[in-house]
């Protein structure tokens, strides 16, 4: 059976596993028919995409109890952390979460598009429901290859084993998996089929506008290496209504009130979706390396990184995020502020030091307060990369793009290298084809899906 049509548009229950890809078990009487019904398949409040399995694999974050971390107390960050390539994660992963989230979020996206055209109502809306819900499958697709994949690289996108790729709602169908060349390409497709019909203003964070539709055009094609390409999209954005986040009106605020809170309906917020919990990443440490890349001025230092919790094995000189949930942190959605940055790394890799310094300090004017920002500078595009790279691990901290970013780097010849790092005298390493860049499937993934082939341990 293809569509199940007797679903509670309130309360649909989804089992997003592998092998049945999700049950759909009716709760009430309601039937969607009408493009109103399947209207509402489209928005998910808080969006979760938990970061749990992967967190402290970057450079970036560390767990304030040092000694738990090198004792395995908790066994999947410290093999991160670490950068233990012997711990088989494949063994220790019952269940993801963050895997079956998604899949439960594109159950709903193909319902939508497999019924819609033969629903009753308004073809206005019917052509943005499809839009939006083409725009936001493209992007559930684009985290989880990220995730779940190998890097892309054009070399080998084409016989790399990727995920499984779910064009329609068939729940008879056990699909094998899609190469990474094949996802993109499905991606791609999606983000070019609904760019058009897309609203020019987005209704909420939520539901996708056109300058979602562009950022996330600009996202994969920088991924992808297609640097021009990547750059036009980018820059489309601009025409549409947005806006950089201001810090310091921001800090002036917490100075008349410290319990101000932040709507995430702001313009920065091209799409919102949270990490783990509403919460995250409350009262994560970001290790001394990230810190120290911060001016002492810039307010998101002051604002987002606190003393660190005393601890007796707390690294030295690592502070901790901490927003105590004033600020709704976009882990894993699109901000403005990642399209400047995508602009100047375009630029950076163009050879374009000029341009790529411009929409830095344009980005970093709103980060301090007024006349307290020094302009960075860069005297060829080997400095000028460096200070994208920065920027994004400041202005992107403990987003899912940290992750990205570091196994991206892994296929970009002039940022490929082997991470090294010191703790307590003993030397790690993590070498830039390492299996710890993927994230492996489930045990429940695993033995839900015959065809599915294991990426990673």
């Amino acid at each position: 059976m293809k569509l199940i049509k007797y679903i509670s548009v309130a309360s649909i229950l989804l089992s997003a596993t592998a092998c049945n890809y999700l049950d759909i078990i009716p709760k009430g009487d309601s039937i969607i028919e009408t493009v109103e019904d399947y209207n509402g398949l489209i928005e998910t409040f808080y969006p979760k995409y938990d970061v749990s399995n992967f967190l402290y694999l970057p450079e970036e974050a560390i767990h304030y109890k040092m000694d738990e971390v090198l004792s395995y107390k908790y066994q999947i960050p410290s093999a991160s952390f670490l950068w233990d390539e012997s711990f088989d994660r494949s063994k220790i992963i019952e269940i993801d979460y963050l895997y079956n989230d998604v899949y439960k979020r594109i159950a709903q996206f193909n319902i939508l598009l497999d019924g819609i055209d033969e629903a009753k109502g308004s073809d206005a809306l019917r052509i943005k429901a499809k839009a939006q819900a083409r725009l936001l499958r493209a992007f559930s697709y684009f985290h989880l290859v990220n995730v779940y994949a190998k890097a892309y690289d054009p070399a080998t996108a084409a016989s790399d084993r990727g995920i499984v790729l779910r064009k329609e709602f068939n729940m008879e169908d056990i699909p094998g998996q899609s190469t990474v060349q094949e996802v993109y390409d499905f991606i791609q497709q999606d983000i070019e089929a609904s760019i058009n019909d897309l609203p020019v203003k987005r209704e909420n964070v939520y539901r996708p506008g056109k300058a979602m539709g562009y950022a996330l055009k600009a996202k994969v094609h920088l991924y992808k290496g297609e640097l021009q390409a990547a750059l036009d999209a980018a820059l489309k954005v601009m025409d549409y209504d947005v806006a950089l986040w201001d810090l310091e009106t921001y800090a002036d605020a917490k100075l008349q009130n410290p319990w101000v809170n932040i709507d995430m309906d702001m313009p920065e917020c091209i799409f919102h979706a949270h990490g783990t919990s509403e919460l995250s990443p409350d009262m994560t440490h970001v290790i001394k390396d990230v810190v120290d890349l911060f001016d002492e001025k810039d307010l998101r230092k002051e604002l987002f990184l606190l003393t660190a919790r005393a601890h007796p094995s707390v690294e030295p000189g690592s502070l901790c995020f901490g927003t105590y949930n004033k600020v709704k942190w976009n882990s894993a959605g699109i901000r403005l502020s990642e399209v400047y940055l995508i602009i100047a790394e375009c630029y950076a890799r163009m050879g374009n030091v000029s341009e790529t310094v411009s929409w830095l300090n344009a980005l970093r004017e709103y980060r301090f307060r007024a006349g307290e920002m020094v302009p960075v500078e860069a005297k060829d595009a080997a400095e000028a990369r460096q200070l994208v790279i920065n920027e994004r691990r400041m202005e992107l901290i403990l987003t899912s793009n940290t992750f990205f970013d570091a196994k991206r780097y892994t296929v970009i010849p002039e940022y490929r290298r082997t991470l090294t790092k010191t703790i307590r005298d003993v030397e790690y390493k993590l070498e830039p084809n390492s299996h710890l860049y993927i994230l492996p499937f489930s045990i429940e993934a695993m033995e839900s899906n015959p065809n599915l082939i294991q990426n990673s341990k």
